[in-house]
């Protein structure tokens, strides 16, 4: 039977805040796509079955979301919402503080 040590358990404490904030950007890039392709269906850009087919990709990303979410908080993982790196799209005007909190950190 192996033991943790204390370095591992900050390890994979840090590990999983790590998975929990790229999950939270995920989330945040997944929620700004589908405004997008929303925006995009109103305008007449994409047709409804494509807008539907997407929708339906978004929803299921958005439940694996919410999973990975209550499981990690159910482990007492927590982050700060503000630390929390956006990588996967450039800022708009409301993300723009937590890029910059995000870069001091």
């Amino acid at each position: 039977m192996v033991k943790n040590t204390e370095g591992d358990l900050r390890q994979k404490k840090k590990q999983a805040e790590r998975e929990l904030s790229a999950v939270i950007a995920r989330n945040e890039t997944v929620e700004h796509l589908y405004e997008k392709i929303y925006e995009d269906n109103a305008e007449g850009k994409v047709s409804d079955e494509w807008f539907a087919h997407m929708s339906r990709k978004y929803e299921l990303d958005d439940e694996a979301f919410g999973e990975i979410y209550q499981a990690r908080t159910r482990e007492g993982v927590s982050v700060n919402y503000l630390t929390c790196k956006l990588i996967d799209r450039p800022p708009v005007s409301s993300d723009k503080a937590s890029y910059e909190i995000a870069a001091m950190a």
